[in-house]
């Protein structure tokens, strides 16, 4: 697979464009692993690792996931963010503005 743009503009990030119509894939790092195709919005087809030509890439790409997933499953749960009181502008008490 390949990461350069399509002639209109830049590519997104995580995605690479399909060979036959240029519409940006998105790349899923669980359907790369698993090595199930990605599937082109824009016409259909139907992409695939070549896994005989990557398999350094397949192997470092499965390293990194797998930190990943062991770091997220360490990281402590975030507090939620307290609510904010809401805003009630420059309005009195009674909704008529000071003044």
């Amino acid at each position: 697979m390949t990461s350069a743009p399509r002639a209109g503009g830049a590519l997104a990030p995580g995605s690479t464009p399909c060979p036959f119509c240029g519409t940006a894939v998105p790349l899923y790092v669980e359907a790369i692993l698993a090595r199930r195709p990605l599937a082109c919005a824009g016409c259909g087809a139907r992409l695939e690792v070549a896994e005989g030509a990557s398999p350094a890439a397949l192997a470092s790409l499965d390293a990194w996931y797998q930190g990943m997933r062991e770091a997220m499953a360490a990281a402590p749960e975030a507090e939620p963010a307290p609510k904010a009181a809401p805003d009630r502008g420059r309005r009195g008490v009674r909704g008529r503005p000071r003044g």
